[in-house]
């Protein structure tokens, strides 16, 4: 794979050395990788877990996407009500066990789940 940063390695380096510095200086940002580290734990554990998707119930799945929903930063974090999670929880199954299962590229399945045969109006 070819470099992904037009920065050397050396300005990189220099780059990750400057934010390990950074981040040891603040005592909130410092516990925000081992936070993000369970939080990717925990979604193995749940909704990126085949068997969970099928074997847990749908009032269960509806609390874990919401929960799940309340946890995203930025742009990315959407208000999602029950109602709409509650009327959408077995497309929303579907989906992630097509992002699961399927043996299409990354890309591919970001597509179809953004805006192709996956797709879920407000999602």
């Amino acid at each position: 794979m070819g470099k992904i940063f037009s920065v050397s390695d050396e300005q990189l380096k220099n780059i990750l050395d400057n934010y390990s510095t950074w981040l040891e200086k603040d005592d909130k940002e410092k516990l925000y990788p081992e936070e993000q580290k369970q939080r990717v734990i925990e979604l193995k554990k749940t909704l990126l877990n085949k068997r969970y998707l099928e074997e847990t119930s749908n009032k269960d799945m509806v609390e874990k996407v919401i929960e799940y929903s309340r946890t995203l930063e930025g742009p990315a974090y959407i208000k999602l009500g029950v109602p709409r999670v509650t009327n959408e929880i077995n497309n929303i199954k579907n989906n992630l066990i097509y992002l699961i299962d399927s043996k299409d590229d990354p890309f591919r399945k970001a597509a179809n789940v953004i805006e192709g045969k996956y797709k879920i109006q407000y999602f």
